[in-house]
C-alpha cells in the first residue's frame, strides 16, 4: 500500500488538493479506525454528488468498509467484539450486524463465537496456497 498509493507522485499531486480524502488515506495507513469511518462519512458526499462515481456510492463505501474490518482482522487470532466496536467508533450491536453480513456472504474469512463474544480470523485455503506457492518461487 505504501508504495502504490500513499507514496505513488500522483497520488500525491492531487490529494493535496482534497483534504478529506488525504484524512481517509493516512487513517487507514496508521489503522485508525475510528477517524477512518469519520472521514468516510465526510466523503460520502462528495462522492454522491460525483456524476461518475455518485451511482456506484453503496458499493464504494461498503468495499472501504470491508478493507477497513479485514485490515484489523488480519492484525489478530482473535479479537473480543466489544474491543473491535470501540476501535471503529461504532456500537456493538451494529458491528455485530455489518461483520455477520459480511462474513456469511463470504467477503471476510472469520468466524463469529457468540458464546466467547469474539470473532476469529480463518484463512481460506486459497489464501494459504496462494502464500505458500509464493514463498516456494521467491
Amino acid at each position: 500500500m505504501t508504495k502504490k498509493i500513499v507514496n505513488n507522485p500522483h497520488v500525491i499531486g492531487v490529494i493535496r488538493d482534497l483534504p478529506n480524502i488525504q484524512n481517509l488515506l493516512k487513517s487507514i495507513y496508521n489503522c485508525e479506525y475510528s477517524k477512518f469511518f469519520e472521514s468516510l462519512l465526510t466523503i460520502h458526499p462528495d462522492i454522491l454528488s460525483d456524476r461518475y462515481i455518485g451511482p456506484h456510492v453503496t458499493y464504494i463505501v461498503r468495499e472501504y468498509r470491508i478493507l477497513a474490518y479485514s485490515q484489523f482482522l488480519e492484525a489478530y487470532k482473535s479479537v473480543m467484539i466489544s474491543s473491535m466496536a470501540h476501535s471503529f467508533g461504532l456500537s456493538v450491536a451494529l458491528l455485530d450486524s455489518e461483520l455477520s453480513k459480511f462474513i456469511s456472504s463470504g467477503r471476510l474469512n472469520a468466524k463469529i463465537d457468540k458464546v466467547g463474544l469474539t470473532y476469529s480470523l480463518t484463512h481460506s485455503l486459497t489464501y494459504l496456497l496462494t502464500y505458500l506457492f509464493t514463498r516456494l518461487v521467491t
